[in-house]
């Protein structure tokens, strides 16, 4: 069993996964659909439902996104 207790929540990732996508179009708010955000970390629109509905965070595609785009994945992880 992982220990997550310093790990955000699966709403809280898509959050800020969501925020991150809005600042690289360069805009302050808006909407982001969940079908962009499983577009953008290579993920079936199906299995991303799937993996929403049960809190599953996909952490080897949201590391690869993290890694391709240069962020740091401490502040997208971490629960401060």
């Amino acid at each position: 069993m992982r220990n997550t207790q310093h790990i955000v929540d699966f709403d809280t990732l898509l959050a800020r996964l969501k925020m991150y996508i809005l600042r690289e179009e360069g805009k302050v708010s808006g909407t982001v659909f969940d079908k962009r955000v499983a577009e953008e970390l290579n993920i079936d629109a199906t299995k991303f439902r799937s993996l929403k509905a049960r809190g599953v965070i996909p952490f080897k595609e949201v590391l690869d996104w993290c890694y391709k785009k240069g962020i740091d994945i401490n502040r997208m992880f971490s629960k401060r």
